[in-house]
């Protein structure tokens, strides 16, 4: 439906709701890449269709939402997305819309109503590329903000910019600050870089000398220069992913001083090959309680080649089994991961004294906050796991397993039984009384391309009704509970 390009594979999208205010309709932006050659593109297209799924006349005896119904027994319609539940509420004979449409979303009898059109274009090209993720170019960012009197208002004095699939790292240096000449900015440099590669381990110091390394200083007349070179830099290399470590300070900041030197944010942050009328920016703060700091998935939602990430986040995501660590600062996990970490004050302790009396140091100290990542993830290869954890699902649904189990029953069904999963969507819920029961709902789940041909084995069938059957995965039990209260003696797992 959606004509995946030629040897191409989905890396992230957005999908762009219709609004009457700015007069245009939906549509989908989506980054895509070769799997042989690396070339990018950017899959447009307005007014996505969408297909869902009724259950036919004959069949509706239920009252509530079955797990996946056969597709022999239902019928199907194509709409144009933006006008779903318009659609919905007329194929089921409801020709008033009501108030939030919540007749259309209450009926159990309507499927794949969840699985937005942004998952459903990346399933095809899952299954155009035979699930193949190419391989992805990375970048890192970071900015360093005033403690000084001369320059209020936290204004941006340096950042950099490393792109790792070039080797090349921008410096991009706020002019009244700091202005010497490029030549003393390379002396320190030179000095700076030997001990810090000396630090590297095995792995790290292999991936660091790949390829020679680059240093572009650029310097800018004021602020509002350097906020524009930095991100369009960024931008117009086109990395995949540009990580920015704790990105909840430094995005903010980006656009706070943005909109203080009157730069609009969707021509700052969205790539020129974007159409004009769908260009936006929106930082999306992830707000919801979380036990830790690193477990928040913040967003930048913005159209284009590139995925903005918090490397500290997935990171800590990624090993979160194995324990909290001390400190998730870039200088604790440098030294733990690649051997070396941030590159020292010297006999200035403070940003404030670095600022005020080594101002060409303090660049230096800027430009492999960016490289140490790009080397942390050389190393651990973070991006990679998560691109491929993440698979039809969206970046932004990383931290929702149940969002991103929920899409993998969806493609499961329709690819392997022949069938439709059950449409969960707000504010109806599929839970039911015997729920109760259960030691576990939410949290950590399984995909059920994990589950064996025959279903799990290790529940046993009880007569009393449940909503549990073959490959039914909306919940997850804690098995060792289950082992307990179900499971004889003699049928314990060793």
């Amino acid at each position: 439906m959606y004509s995946p390009y030629p040897k191409c594979n989905m890396l992230h999208g957005v999908y762009i709701k219709a609004s009457d205010e700015n007069n245009f309709n939906d549509a989908i932006v989506a980054a895509v890449k070769n799997i042989e050659t690396g070339e990018k593109k950017l899959h447009v297209i307005r007014n996505p269709k969408f297909e869902y799924w009724i259950t036919k006349p004959l069949y509706r005896h239920q009252n509530i939402r079955l797990e996946c119904e056969s597709l022999d027994r239902l019928d199907t319609f194509v709409c144009q997305y933006k006008n779903l539940w318009e659609h919905v509420g007329h194929a089921l004979g409801i020709y008033k819309r009501t108030f939030n449409n919540n007749i259309q979303k209450s009926d159990p009898h309507v499927y794949g109503v969840d699985v937005g059109p942004l998952i459903r274009m990346k399933i095809e090209y899952m299954k155009n590329a035979n699930d193949k993720i190419p391989k992805l170019d990375i970048g890192m960012l970071d900015i360093e903000t005033s403690v000084i009197d001369d320059f209020p208002g936290e204004q941006i004095l340096c950042a950099s910019y490393t792109d790792w699939t070039e080797r090349t790292t921008f410096e991009f240096i706020n002019k009244p600050w700091c202005n010497v000449d490029e030549s003393v900015l390379r002396a320190r440099l030179e000095k700076e870089t030997a001990p810090f590669v000396d630090g590297l381990n095995g792995k790290a110091e292999k991936a660091w000398k790949e390829k020679e390394h680059t240093f572009k200083f650029i310097f800018c007349e004021d602020e509002k220069e350097l906020i524009i070179k930095l991100i369009r830099c960024a931008i117009d290399h086109k990395p995949d992913l540009c990580g920015v470590w704790n990105m909840s300070f430094d995005i903010p900041h980006i656009e706070k001083r943005a909109t203080f030197n009157q730069i609009p944010l969707d021509q700052l942050f969205c790539h020129k090959d974007v159409p004009a009328d769908l260009r936006f920016f929106h930082w999306k703060q992830d707000m919801k309680p979380v036990e830790h700091f690193t477990d928040v998935w913040h967003q930048v939602e913005a159209p284009g080649y590139t995925r903005w990430y918090d490397p500290m986040c997935l990171y800590s995501r990624l090993r979160k089994v194995q324990g909290r660590e001390n400190f998730y600062s870039l200088e604790y996990i440098g030294q733990k991961i690649v051997g070396s970490g941030k590159i020292k004050f010297g006999t200035n302790n403070t940003h404030t004294e670095m600022q005020l009396h080594d101002q060409v140091g303090y660049c230096i100290y800027n430009c492999f906050d960016t490289i140490l990542p790009c080397i942390i993830d050389a190393v651990t290869q973070d991006t990679v796991s998560m691109m491929s954890l993440v698979g039809i699902s969206e970046i932004s649904e990383y931290n929702k397993q149940t969002v991103m189990l929920k899409n993998n029953w969806f493609n499961y069904c329709r690819t392997n039984i022949n069938s439709i999963s059950g449409s969960i969507v707000a504010p109806c819920s599929m839970s039911q009384d015997w729920d109760k029961y259960l030691a576990n709902i939410g949290g950590a789940v399984l995909s059920p391309n994990l589950l064996e041909v025959k279903g799990t084995r290790h529940l046993i069938e009880m007569s009393s009704e449940t909503s549990l059957q073959m490959d039914v995965n909306d919940i997850d039990a804690a098995l060792t509970q289950w082992r307990h209260y179900q499971v004889t003696e003699s049928e314990k797992l060793p």
